[in-house]
């Protein structure tokens, strides 16, 4: 007969599959994130053999694009792939999340609550499940948090300081959550295995940072403390904005800011509860992760998707408790957060239809609109642009998206394309636009008036009313040809 920890790792497993073939289908529905286009296209450079930081620029640590790049050398580069990986990660997340919940409670009711939970969470659905760096990080981390307590591995202590490293290594903001894992290994010098663990996983970045220290620093820290006038951590008030809408305190941010709530209070009434280790671990990595979440300049609620998979663990937790109480009013107390779970659940419906285009009675969308933003309308701009080149043609595009699965190149300083969406190359001296490849935007009209690309296709970013007739415009008066105009965008070509 089966040990009740074998038991538990089969319904792990099972439970992870079933969540990897629910958000594998989720991601291949869900609309496309304007982010996701120099994530990809970072990807794709890197499988092609480019180096990160050096050949081009890439606003994260580098984890992410090399994942997805080697992942794509052995798949395929396409948007499909890319999602694919995106869904699988965050099946394998779902699934460490039901085992951990079944180790600290014993209760499958509850490891199917927290399952539910996670799956139905806007922040899971509407940007886990993206080519972004949530899925990998939060996949590390809560991987390194589980290992902290699997005493019945004698490596355990390294593999999860070697895990923590590598969710670094994808989004530098999961340093913020350092001292607490330290404070979870101070008993018996057990931090020294961690934070050898933490030096092997964090040592994969030498080979970058030696190879072009200033590129680095400048990709991971300068840019975001340059991309807008607020510098690093700033502009106040869009950031009190943020918060009081995901709190619901000015107006509500969808079914997130309900689901955010009422796991919220749970996580504090288990933190008055004098909870054990593992939740006192994990309600830190919240106060680390929240309050991390809040620095960059601007914020946005996507960043505290980070928080979600120990928010779903805290969650349980207080409800294990209060069924494990004498108390009459704490196993009530149970029951009232098993409905409020549940209701989490339910309205996590109303944000996914929003995330994958569904027009539901609280909000409708364009069909044209809707269109453009499907990885089926992104891939017809790709086959348009395939129709009108030549592999190895150097093109413009005002998204890189548009350029993943087609034969051609980017134009060099193009490959991302919010130092110009934002007007960052404008902050830059000529130097640093040279040493980081990035091209203004004078400077990328400057390339296309010079002919420095065979074709332009001006599409989402694209600007609106004026400035799109001007660079319609321009581009005639500098011998480009309109070819075709596909969704939203415009193919020009220019006479060979």
């Amino acid at each position: 007969m089966s040990s009740p920890k074998a038991l538990w790792r089969t319904e792990s497993f099972l439970a992870g599959f079933l969540q990897c073939v629910l958000f594998s289908v989720i991601a291949a529905h869900r609309l496309v994130d304007r982010d996701e286009g120099f994530y990809l296209m970072a990807a794709k450079l890197v499988a092609q053999g480019q180096t990160l930081y050096h050949d081009f620029a890439f606003s994260q640590m580098p984890l992410t694009a090399y994942l997805y790049g080697y992942w794509m050398a052995f798949t395929s580069v396409s948007w499909e792939s890319g999602r694919l990986l995106s869904g699988l990660l965050t099946g394998i997340l779902g699934g460490l999340i039901y085992g951990q919940v079944g180790r600290l409670t014993g209760k499958r009711s509850l490891a199917i609550l927290a399952v539910l939970l996670f799956s139905s969470c806007s922040f899971t659905v509407g940007w886990m499940v993206l080519i972004k760096t949530y899925a990998v990080s939060n996949l590390l981390l809560f991987g390194a948090y589980c290992l902290l307590w699997k005493d019945s591995w004698k490596y355990h202590r390294l593999a999860s300081g070697f895990l923590f490293a590598l969710s670094i290594d994808a989004r530098l903001l999961m340093a913020a959550v350092l001292p607490v894992f330290l404070y979870a290994t101070r008993r018996e010098k057990q931090w020294m295995g961690w934070l050898l663990g933490c030096g092997l996983g964090l040592s994969l970045n030498l080979v970058l940072l030696l190879k072009n220290p200033q590129n680095f620093w400048f990709n991971n820290l300068g840019f975001h403390a340059m991309r807008t006038t607020g510098g690093l951590v700033g502009g106040f008030d869009q950031k009190l904005s943020v918060l009081s809408k995901m709190l619901a305190i000015q107006g509500a941010d969808g079914s997130m800011s309900i689901q955010l709530l009422v796991m919220g209070l749970c996580t504090v009434l288990l933190a008055a509860c004098s909870p054990s280790r593992e939740y006192r671990v994990a309600i830190f990595s919240i106060l680390a992760l929240a309050g991390v979440s809040v620095l960059p300049t601007p914020t946005f609620s996507q960043y505290f998707s980070t928080l979600i998979p120990f928010l779903v663990l805290c969650t349980v937790g207080l409800i294990d408790r209060c069924q494990k109480s004498a108390d009459v009013v704490s196993q009530a107390l149970g029951r009232v957060m098993i409905g409020a779970g549940l209701v989490c659940v339910l309205v996590g419906g109303i944000d996914l239809a929003h995330y994958c285009g569904i027009s539901t009675p609280w909000q409708t969308y364009g069909a044209e609109l809707n269109q453009a933003w499907k990885i089926s309308g992104v891939q017809e701009v790709s086959r348009s642009i395939n129709r009108h080149s030549q592999p190895g043609d150097v093109v413009y595009a005002s998204w890189p998206g548009y350029l993943i699965e087609t034969y051609t190149v980017p134009l060099p300083g193009t490959e991302m394309d919010y130092p110009r969406f934002l007007g960052l190359g404008l902050r830059m001296s000529a130097e640093q636009r040279t040493r980081y490849h990035i091209l203004s935007k004078p400077e990328t009209l400057q390339q296309i008036r010079e002919g420095k690309t065979t074709m332009v296709v001006n599409g989402i970013g694209r600007g609106e009313g004026d400035e799109t007739m001007a660079m319609h415009q321009m581009l005639l008066n500098t011998g480009y040809q309109f070819a075709e105009s596909v969704g939203q965008c415009g193919i020009y070509v220019r006479s060979r």
